[in-house]
């Protein structure tokens, strides 16, 4: 499950870092649809990192518990 979530958020960065190329390039002229996936990548990327964070704070808190 954590795989396939990352392997999401990378898909969808390289979705966006493809817009932005394009958008450079001249190959594409939608500057909406270019923010959008770029927003849509920050929110995923900031979604995971919440995620992570907060797997983590349970593992210490576990970790910090008296046997």
């Amino acid at each position: 499950m954590v795989s396939k979530g990352v392997s999401k958020v990378n898909e969808i960065q390289n979705d966006a870092k493809q817009a932005v190329e394009g958008l450079a390039t001249g190959e594409s002229t939608n500057l909406h649809d270019v923010v959008l996936a770029t927003q849509q990548a920050s929110l995923a990327f900031q979604f995971a990192m919440t995620t992570r964070n907060k797997v983590v704070e349970a593992y210490q808190e576990v970790m910090r518990m008296p046997v």
